[in-house]
């Protein structure tokens, strides 16, 4: 997919040519082609990457897929690490009196008991930073 990728964006790069119906001798079209083919890769704009973004347990594998496309020589790797926020929701599971699930899992709790009467107040949402990586993938 990211090969894939790579293809539509020299396509994009390079442009619509007709070498079919173009008006002028071969050798100019293929002039033509060459120079728009070298301007595209001439020019100071940032090239297009394909970015790979992962978190947690997907980071192995994408510096995976950045380690294989490292081996081919028509792509640059680029790889940033960083860390983002993730919002985690917490759902209250409800209990019986002696601190059982009313659902049949087990208990959630750690072990510590509460005392009766006082219910400690929980957040809806926690937010959390967990790291994460960026494997960029252009064509040299």
């Amino acid at each position: 997919r990211v090969r894939k990728l790579l293809q539509q964006i020299d396509k994009r790069a390079v442009g619509k040519i007709d070498l079919v119906n173009a008006k002028g001798s071969d050798k100019q079209r293929l002039k033509e082609l060459s120079e728009r083919v070298a301007a595209a890769h001439s020019e100071n704009i940032a090239p297009e990457e394909v970015v790979l973004k992962a978190t947690n347990r997907a980071i192995e594998r994408a510096l995976g897929l950045g380690l294989y496309f490292q081996g081919q020589e028509d792509v640059r790797v680029r790889i940033r690490t960083g860390s983002v926020g993730v919002v985690d929701d917490i759902i209250e599971v409800p209990r019986d009196r002696e601190g059982a699930d009313l659902d049949g899992d087990a208990d959630m709790g750690g072990g510590q008991e509460e005392e009766e009467g006082e219910e400690e107040e929980v957040p809806e949402v926690r937010i959390r930073h967990t790291s994460s990586v960026e494997v960029a993938i252009t064509l040299r």
